[in-house]
Parts: C-alpha cells; sequence; structure tokens
C-alpha cells in the first residue's frame, strides 16, 4: 500500500475514534503507519470476511466440489483460508461442505489412503474452531466433533468433546442419548430422550397457544379453536 495513501487513511480512522490532543494524535497515527503495524492491520483485515462473502464461497465451494469433484474442493478451501487464516467461521464453513463432498465422493471412489487423509483435514479444521473465541462457532464445531468421534468409534473422545457442550445447548440431550447408546449403556439414553421429549411438547404446546391468542385476536374463531385442540392433544 502507498505510504501516503496509507497513512491518511490511519490519521482518518484516528480522528473518527474521538477527541485526543494534537499531539497524541500524531504519534498514534504514526506508530500505526510503521511497517509491522501495518502488517498487523493487514492481518486483521483478513479476518473481516462478512457472513455474505463466507456463505458465497460456500456455494462456489460446493458448486466445485459437485463439478470437479474432492481433490479440487479441497485445494480451493486450503487456498482460501490461507488468504484468510484468521476467520473461524470460514474454516467452519469450508468443514462443513467438505465434509458434505466427501460423503457424496465415497459413493462412487475406493481410495482409502485419500479418504483418511481427507478426513483429518476436515477433523482439524473443527478442532480449530471448537476453540473459537466466537462462541457461536465454537459450540457448533464441538456438536461437529461429538458427530465426528462416535462415528469413527473414537468414544472416549466424543465424552471429553460433550463435557465442553453447555448444559443449556439444545442439541446436547441428543448428542448425549446418541453416545450412550454408542456406550452401550441404552438404559441412561431412555431418560435423557423423555425429557427432550417433554421439553418439545411443552414448547410445541406454547407456540400453539400462542398462535391461539393471535387467531383470537384477529376474530378468526374457527383457527383458534383448532390450534387449542391441537394444543390440548400435545399436553397429553
Amino acid at each position: 500500500m502507498g505510504d501516503a495513501v496509507y497513512e491518511v487513511l490511519v490519521r482518518t480512522r484516528v480522528m473518527n475514534r474521538g477527541s485526543m490532543q494534537v499531539n497524541k494524535m500524531h504519534k498514534k497515527s504514526a506508530s500505526l503507519v510503521k511497517a509491522e503495524a501495518q502488517a498487523r492491520i493487514i492481518q486483521a483485515l483478513q479476518e473481516e470476511l462478512t457472513e455474505e462473502e463466507i456463505g458465497a464461497f460456500a456455494n462456489v465451494l460446493g458448486e466445485r466440489a459437485q463439478q470437479e469433484g474432492c481433490e479440487a474442493a479441497f485445494r480451493l478451501a486450503r487456498d482460501k483460508l490461507r488468504e484468510y487464516p484468521n476467520s473461524d467461521l470460514l474454516a467452519y464453513t469450508a468443514a462443513q461442505i467438505l465434509d458434505g463432498a466427501l460423503v457424496l465422493w465415497k459413493r462412487g471412489e475406493n481410495d482409502p489412503e485419500r479418504e483418511q487423509a481427507w478426513k483429518g483435514e476436515i477433523l482439524a479444521l473443527y478442532r480449530r474452531c471448537a476453540d473459537s473465541g466466537d462462541r457461536r462457532v465454537r459450540e457448533r464445531a464441538e456438536r461437529m466433533l461429538i458427530s465426528q468421534y462416535m462415528a469413527q468409534g473414537e468414544l472416549e473422545q466424543a465424552e471429553e468433546q460433550l463435557a465442553r457442550l453447555p448444559q443449556e445447548d439444545r442439541e446436547r440431550p441428543m448428542l448425549e442419548a446418541m453416545l450412550r447408546r454408542k456406550q452401550k449403556r441404552s438404559e441412561e439414553a431412555w431418560p435423557i430422550l423423555e425429557r427432550e421429549l417433554f421439553r418439545q411438547a411443552s414448547d410445541l404446546q406454547s407456540t400453539l397457544m400462542a398462535l391461539m391468542d393471535l387467531a383470537l385476536e384477529a376474530g378468526d374463531k374457527t383457527c383458534a379453536r383448532q390450534y387449542s385442540e391441537t394444543a390440548e392433544q400435545a399436553g397429553r
């Protein structure tokens, strides 16, 4: 980046952050203009892919996998992750697309060595994302890791990962029940699933009652009665 243009951009950013004495503003700007500061800022900018941009890349990645196969898709994902090495959401999204592409690839190919290598790459991405500072990315990755470990028969790792998942996570009961079945502890899965069933039934009933109230406000008694009857059945 041209130094003169860069310095103007930096001074503008510093001024936009609020009031600051002129001497302090000059020192602050000068420190940012240094080469090492430029490198840090460029790296920070590389984190700033928007969700829309990541979504667009996911579409491109999926199309590449369909049209050119897994090898091309993994190569494209690696290139993009090198370009944006600090974007955990990008890493998680790429892992999901590649995971799905690998499932489709397995239907027509038989190359266990390559498959294992690709699985390792996907697992590494999920592991990285499970340590993300972004809670949304972290919890999604933790769920995927639990599923991945169970699929591979690595039940101890799945148990350790489950322990990291917050108790209030809405997908935790199903994952825990699945893990207990894998561990030949089905007697523990029963009450977990029963509690989850009651919770979902209660949520459904509450939603139906809210819809009934809206229907009554709109003067639609027929619709309100239908919601009421359905809510009553859900509560049985």
